[in-house]
């Protein structure tokens, strides 16, 4: 399979589905390093000396925690949808080209912000805030992949059903900016209470943290159990691999590179 681009010189340039899968192993890559870099710097925390104001390194393990169980599920969602998008079934995937420029900038942003929640572990009304981000950024990049890679699938549909108390059948990207939703707008009533006890109980604050943080990553592997963990066997429906992948009014298909 192959894409044909303006060479610049009024001819076709053909690209083939290998070159575009370079660029996709690039991109995990890339995001696998500054993950891996996040994790140590989030580690090295326990082996500091105390702050000024009395700190243990060890009364940070809330928010190395909090750090942790956030850090897995969105490298582990990261690589599974480059790997579900670009490189697996080549036949069934089919996605616009502009998609993985999309994965480039959204998922290398996200990167970032896990390095820089791992850089203020120590700071937790600025781990919080980034955390807050994090969500925040997630949830625009999943709305706007899904908008703009669409090529089999109804996407307006399937966008409208993410507002909707109705809507229990999502594709997988727009199930995460679900999950993100609720906790952003939990966040939104108990963040000011979080905030606000860093100065008074900064011990109750941090746990509020990790709390939040462990929930949100408990929901979200509740409801894409099946796409981070595909079954073995054969299926006869995308919805296995995107659980919520059979809105209504859309058909559940799965999505690839254009040809």
């Amino acid at each position: 399979m192959s894409t044909a681009q303006d060479d610049g010189r009024g001819g076709r340039r053909k690209y083939s589905s290998r070159q575009q899968e370079s660029s996709v192993r690039h991109l995990q890559a890339l995001y696998t390093i500054v993950a891996g870099l996040a994790l140590s710097d989030a580690i090295g925390w326990l082996f500091r000396e105390g702050g000024p104001d009395g700190t243990s390194s060890w009364d940070l393990a809330p928010m190395l925690i909090a750090f942790v169980v956030t850090l897995i599920p969105f490298f582990h969602g990261a690589l599974r949808h480059l790997d579900d998008n670009y490189l697996i079934d080549e036949g069934v995937h089919r996605v616009k080209r502009t998609a993985l420029a999309v994965d480039f900038g959204f998922l290398f942003t996200e990167s970032c912000l896990l390095f820089a929640l791992a850089h203020r572990i120590d700071q937790t009304n600025v781990f919080f805030l980034l955390f807050l981000t994090l969500l925040t950024v997630d949830i625009v990049w999943a709305i706007v992949f899904h908008l703009t890679s669409s090529i089999d699938r109804r996407p307006i549909s399937e966008l409208v059903a993410l507002f909707s108390p109705k809507g229990h059948n999502l594709v997988a990207q727009l199930t995460w900016a679900a999950n993100n939703l609720r906790f952003v707008a939990v966040i939104g009533v108990v963040g000011p209470f979080i905030l606000w006890g860093i100065d008074h109980q900064p011990a109750v604050a941090r746990f509020a943290v990790m709390t939040l943080a462990i929930l949100r990553t408990t929901n979200d592997y509740r409801m894409s159990w099946d796409f981070y963990f595909p079954p073995a066997q054969p299926v006869t429906s995308s919805k296995s691999l995107h659980p919520f992948a059979g809105a209504e009014g859309s058909t559940p298909t799965s999505t690839r590179p254009d040809e």
